[in-house]
């Protein structure tokens, strides 16, 4: 058995007693003339449509952990407790890739327990930094 798709607001549609209804019978003989023919359509090249490009603003991370991680968010078989944790792993991964720019001021008050932490080892961010979830989707990534 194969799985056809019909498009219900197509010419499969008819009017009985003055109504619009679904024709099952245009439906079936789709069904019969796919089946006789074995077709299969496959997209040729000049209809394969290329993505957008990305905006100049937008950074894809090509990082194999990352990469790991969402192939496991992708798979069915993650049950939504381990979904939530890689969610959360991930944002704190994306996170560092995403705030490795800030700019950053030296500190002068930090004292380790062996003395005064001097220079470029003691520092603090000097930006603001603001989390904002798109949609609920984002959500997860702000908990």
């Amino acid at each position: 058995g194969q799985v056809i798709w019909i498009d219900m607001e197509s010419k499969l549609r008819g009017t009985l007693d003055g109504k619009d209804v679904f024709d099952i019978t245009k439906a079936q003989s789709v069904c019969k003339a796919v089946d006789q023919e074995g077709w299969e359509h496959v997209a040729a090249a000049e209809e394969a449509v290329p993505p957008p490009p990305m905006p100049s603003n937008c950074y894809i991370s090509g990082h194999p952990l990352l990469a790991h991680k969402m192939t496991l968010l992708r798979d069915v078989r993650t049950i939504p407790k381990d979904f939530r944790q890689l969610l959360r792993e991930m944002t704190f991964h994306v996170g560092y890739e995403a705030t490795s720019g800030l700019l950053t001021a030296t500190r002068s008050d930090v004292i380790s327990p062996v003395g005064p932490v001097l220079g470029k080892n003691a520092v603090r961010i000097s930006e603001s930094v603001a989390l904002i979830p798109i949609l609920r989707a984002g959500l997860g990534m702000v908990d």
